[in-house]
């Protein structure tokens, strides 16, 4: 059996977008395989696996990414305005309205750093100005908003 898994993070701000396993059962008749050392008995099973898993897993990460809403956050929450880390340049418009999360679990990675699933829904916010890289935001009825929520268009 080999398995693949594939997690897709978006790093700067630590989310997760979706985690993928895909698996398959690789067979060879035993006189195959016969007087050959484990190194080349992997680079066989590999060979034989790998083309099916990487196209599942390639189906699965578009399919899945397509669902997926953008994602920011909450940089900055002064007087009931708040500053998201989103502008002009990746088409935020004035009114635009985006749920804002809680941090959920936190995920350690080998390499030191922490990604944060989603967390629980605090409210949403309306854009009332756009500058190119950040947007100013209040907040549209009732929620408890503070730096490093999660921020997403749907």
């Amino acid at each position: 059996m080999v398995s693949v898994i594939v997690v897709i993070a978006e790093v700067q701000h630590g989310t997760i977008y979706m985690i993928n396993r895909e698996s398959v059962e690789v067979t060879f008749r035993e006189d195959k395989l016969k007087d050959q050392d484990q190194g080349k008995i992997i680079d066989r099973v590999l060979k034989k696996a790998m083309p099916r898993i990487l196209k599942r897993q390639s189906k699965a990460i578009t399919k899945g990414l397509a669902r997926k809403p953008w994602s920011g956050r909450i940089l900055s929450v002064e007087n009931n305005t708040m500053m998201i880390n989103a502008g002009g340049e990746v088409g935020v418009k004035p009114g635009q309205e985006f749920t804002v999360f809680a941090r959920g679990e936190t995920i350690a990675c080998k390499d030191g750093k922490s990604l944060n699933i989603l967390g629980e829904k605090v409210g949403k916010i309306k854009v009332t100005s756009i500058m190119e890289r950040h947007s100013l935001a209040i907040p549209v009825g009732e929620g408890v908003f503070s730096e490093g929520q999660v921020v997403r268009d749907r």
